[in-house]
């Protein structure tokens, strides 16, 4: 099963309906997910870097034993030296979190105009 969760981050709504969005994910993941999820593709914006709110989800998921894999979304709309510092802060956020860095394949860049990394992250997700 594939769910599309509502922006933890950057939603449109009301914070305390984030808010109860948040318990909620929160609630399934420390509670059943751990055991049902075979992994969860946590979707960063390339503009925005690695939040504080990324920063909190990659937590949980790693205290749940989630397995979780990065997807660096929009990353035909910033620089080569902008995505290449998402990926060493969600390296480096994974490391501090985890104690370990992310294989190569755990972190997925694509882009929506060139259509780049589809194919990786449909073979991840067909592999999870």
């Amino acid at each position: 099963m594939l769910v599309d969760l509502p922006g933890y981050g950057y939603a449109r709504a009301p914070t305390h309906i984030r808010r109860v969005w948040s318990e909620a994910m929160a609630e399934y993941v420390l509670g059943r997910g751990s055991d049902r999820l075979r992994a969860v593709y946590v979707l960063l914006d390339s503009r925005r870097g690695v939040t504080e709110v990324d920063v909190e989800w990659m937590s949980l998921l790693h205290v749940g034993r989630v397995p979780m894999r990065h997807v660096l979304t929009k990353a035909d709309t910033c620089s080569v030296t902008a995505l290449k510092e998402s990926v060493r802060a969600i390296r480096t956020q994974m490391e501090i979190i985890s104690g370990r860095m992310p294989e190569e394949e755990d972190i997925i860049i694509t882009s929506t105009k060139e259509g780049g990394g589809i194919r990786e992250l449909r073979a991840a997700l067909h592999r999870d």
